[in-house]
């Protein structure tokens, strides 16, 4: 995958939900700056909600917790977004990445992902592979450099 075309699929990702908050959501590509409910937004977010280290607890109370420390945007599985969004927290989901040797297959299940979840109204941005050039555990890049 050529670096401009994941960040074309990653800005296509967010324009799919743009609809976020019932609004139209926008992406300046000068500063880098999101629009959100007609405001730009200075984006804090969090990978996660609540700790491995602390006693386990509902998610509602760790999305509450991260609300009131003034983040505004955190990852979510899918099953999450809602209960994110009700504690007033936008959210990103990850939908899986694309194996290139089996391209088809993998294009498809992404696809479905999406269509699961583009409508919500919590969800900010649909993530693929993080980190799309890197491979876990190996030398080799996952794809090759332009």
């Amino acid at each position: 995958m050529i670096a401009r075309h994941f960040f074309a699929a990653a800005l296509a990702a967010f324009v799919v939900c743009s609809g976020a908050w019932g609004q139209e959501g926008s992406f300046d590509p000068v500063d880098g700056m999101v629009t959100v409910d007609g405001e730009r937004r200075f984006i804090i977010g969090s990978y996660y909600a609540g700790t491995k280290y602390a006693p386990e607890r509902p998610m509602t109370e760790a999305y509450d917790e991260l609300a009131a420390s003034g983040f505004n945007v955190v990852h979510a599985a899918p099953e999450n977004i809602e209960l994110a969004h009700r504690s007033g927290l936008m959210t990103w989901t990850t939908v899986g990445a694309v194996d290139l040797a089996k391209l088809e297959e993998t294009g498809a299940a992404i696809g479905a992902a999406v269509d699961r979840v583009k409508g919500l109204p919590g969800l900010l941005m649909i993530e693929t592979t993080d980190e799309p050039a890197w491979t876990w555990m190996k030398a080799e890049a996952r794809v090759a450099p332009e």
